[in-house]
């Protein structure tokens, strides 16, 4: 019997779902079974599928129920003692299953191993590496971090099946999200994390629709406020839990360039809790500056001059930073273009970081870039 089950929910994704199981068989750890469900396809993706012989292959139908639904399905239909998910549009790197199921084997008591991941493009270059426990060296049961800024890449983790099984898996009604909403309610009843400090995953961004992700969330939190204690536990209540969502939808509505939403979200939050939200600036900063860096963002700089010119009357002391997160925004196109070999433009993108920011002329990793990028600018010159 196996002792890892993957899952892959998939739907209409004929063009990478390939990729996606064959980044499994290809894995150095090999007592495993994979699970392709999929979620109603009307593509060619069950005879892609079925091409691939290899018996650790089952191949699972349904009409299509969303990837909750799925993956649940997927859960019920496995065997083995450890579970971990891939999305059918992302791939795992080789070692994953090798280097995280000795973490589940050595100690009983850890219920879930997380990794880091690899942000790429559509033609696979490679945009960021994230090694999120250089900012969660330890996981913890913050329950506020879970809820928010959860800080793991669902598709790095594997799971004890047990609990899965407690906690009752995917909440069938979401869409989106899901992997927040049991990620919280498994650290809530006590499962421990533990960290596996090696990039396991190689993920390309996307981005939900406002109303898809706003519905979902909103769920999630109405769930996790049904326990009278949480505003004890994380520290904040219900309205404040949904100002931070509205904060959220804010960026991602300018994000789209949706100026009147970011608006009304930002505008939302503030009458949810005033006093509150005037205490959270760094917070709101620091979710700009995520939204320029962001892969799926490519004018960085754009984005920040979108957000500070529709910015509500009442968020306007915002602009005292602009400064500041236009030279992050800068650092980001910098870093972006240095990857696409756009040497002219990564100087003046770093030139400008320093010009918003000059105490950035130290910073070694800019200075590092800068050195390449000249140094390239001259080599095709003179070729």
């Amino acid at each position: 019997m196996p002792k890892v089950s993957v899952i892959i929910p998939t739907y209409n994704r004929a063009d990478t779902i390939q990729g996606a199981i064959y980044s499994v068989l290809n894995q150095t750890y090999t007592n495993f079974e994979l699970l392709v469900v999929d979620d109603g396809s009307t593509d060619d993706t069950k005879e892609i599928v079925n091409k691939i012989n290899d018996s650790r292959i089952c191949y699972i139908w349904q009409r299509n129920q969303e990837r909750s639904v799925a993956r649940n399905n997927g859960i019920r239909s496995s065997t083995g003692d450890y579970v971990s998910f891939l999305d059918s549009d992302d791939e795992y790197l080789p070692h994953k299953l090798e280097v995280q199921v000795p973490v589940l084997d050595k100690n009983k008591d850890t219920g879930m191993v997380l990794g880091g991941w690899i942000d790429v493009d559509n033609n696979g270059i490679v945009l960021r590496k994230n090694s999120p426990w250089n900012l969660r060296p330890e996981l913890n049961h913050d329950l506020k971090d879970w809820l928010f800024s959860s800080p793991v890449h669902f598709c790095t983790s594997l799971v004890r099946r047990e609990w899965l099984e407690y906690t009752g898996g995917f909440d069938p009604c979401l869409i989106r999200g899901e992997d927040v909403d049991l990620w919280f309610r498994m650290i809530h009843a006590g499962c421990q994390p533990e960290w596996v400090k090696s990039h396991v995953l190689q993920f390309q961004h996307h981005i939900s629709d406002l109303p898809v992700y706003e519905k979902n969330y909103q769920r999630i939190l109405d769930k996790a406020y049904t326990d009278p204690e949480l505003p004890d536990l994380i520290g904040i209540n219900k309205d404040q839990a949904t100002a931070i969502l509205c904060i959220e939808l804010a960026f991602r509505a300018y994000l789209f360039r949706g100026g009147n939403e970011g608006q009304s979200y930002l505008i939302r939050a503030g009458i949810l809790d005033s006093n509150w939200i005037n205490q959270r600036d760094e917070e709101i900063i620091t979710k700009i500056v995520g939204f320029a860096w962001n892969p799926v963002n490519s004018d960085p700089v754009g984005y920040v001059e979108f957000v500070f010119n529709n910015l509500p009357y009442d968020f306007r002391r915002l602009n005292k930073q602009k400064n500041w997160i236009l030279s992050r925004a800068w650092m980001a196109q910098s870093f972006r273009t240095s990857l696409y070999d756009q040497q002219k433009e990564t100087i003046k993108a770093l030139l400008l970081t320093i010009k918003y920011d000059p105490s950035l002329i130290f910073n070694k990793g800019i200075l590092s870039l800068y050195r390449k990028s000249i140094i390239r600018l001259i080599s095709d010159y003179i070729h």
